[in-house]
């Protein structure tokens, strides 16, 4: 198998692109500033996106335990899945798209369900505006059936983590402008509070659980701001920043970096903005890409898995 082509524990960021497909940027993150470079400008090329969302997966269900990327990504109603391994030049979709009157960007992890533990999970948000959970069981190849009844209204957005509680977590973004915090247990989703009255916008939110156990949400507002939310982990009361950071931000994706620092990368235009948190204050890092469709749902990861 030739070496893989990209760095050690790189980044990586998908988004749709202008035209007809999506791009794929990566960069090391060990050069200040992280220079991001263009590996794809138009993977699956036929399709037009409007979101994507994008993890790296421990368990390479087509030639072993080699980690892959994976992206879900929706064109018109559908939701459409692909893979690429770490040697491969592009992305690949091996079945058919999932037809779901989807409507937003949605929120896509590995999580620990399933018969070998590695199952992936997915909530969409549809077109009337509820939200669906849906799974790929990785112990039985690549099938995506839907769970239990939609749930939520007058969602436009949704961003998904697994809790150190065990727990899948939902913050979505409502059509008034507010965040909804779901999380689901055996019994089915439970909605916990509704926070943030700041004029929130309808593209891609970041949300991540960091060491300390704390929820932290980055969303963009109809100013073009970034606001940074918080929560502690036995809490149910949101916390948010005085100021907004970053401009014309109209979607936001966030990762928690192996260094420890929140890293987020948010949509201005039709060009990519990366923002590290250090110690108090979002620094602006670079400014990257270009032909992004405006207004869509990015996917940003750091990937771990790949050699």
């Amino acid at each position: 198998m030739p070496e893989p082509v990209y760095e050690h524990w790189p980044y990586h960021v998908v988004a749709p692109a202008s035209s007809r497909g999506f791009a794929h940027y990566v960069c090391n993150p060990n050069n200040t500033p992280p220079p991001w470079r263009l590996d794809d400008a138009e993977e699956a090329s036929w399709y037009t996106f409007k979101s994507t969302s994008l993890i790296s997966n421990t368990l390479n269900i087509h030639r072993g335990p080699i980690g892959l990327l994976n992206v879900f990504g929706r064109a018109g109603n559908n939701l459409h899945y692909f893979y690429k391994e770490a040697d491969a030049p592009h992305f690949t979709e091996p079945g058919m798209p999932q037809t779901v009157s989807a409507g937003g960007p949605a929120g896509f992890i590995q999580g620990t369900y399933g018969a070998n533990g590695k199952n992936l999970e997915l909530v969409s948000v549809n077109e009337d505006n509820t939200m669906s959970h849906w799974w790929i069981d990785q112990s039985h190849g690549v099938s995506m059936p839907p769970s239990d009844a939609t749930f939520g209204q007058d969602i436009t957005a949704a961003a998904l983590i697994l809790s150190d509680f065990g727990n899948l977590e939902v913050v979505a973004v409502t059509k008034n402008g507010t965040l909804q915090h779901w999380w689901r247990q055996e019994g089915g989703w439970r909605t916990d509070v509704t926070f943030g009255s700041n004029g929130v916008l309808q593209g891609s939110l970041g949300f991540v659980q960091d060491a300390n156990g704390f929820f932290q949400v980055v969303v963009a507002e109809t100013g073009g701001g970034l606001r940074h939310y918080w929560r502690e982990r036995n809490s149910q009361y949101w916390s948010a920043s005085a100021q907004t950071f970053g401009s014309g931000i109209t979607s936001a994706s966030m990762i928690l970096s192996t260094n420890g620092r929140l890293n987020v990368v948010g949509l201005q235009g039709s060009q990519l903005v990366h923002f590290e948190r250090v110690g108090e204050t979002w620094k602006q890092l670079s400014t990257f890409g270009a032909n992004i469709a405006p207004g869509s749902g990015i996917g940003f990861i750091q990937d771990t898995l790949i050699r």
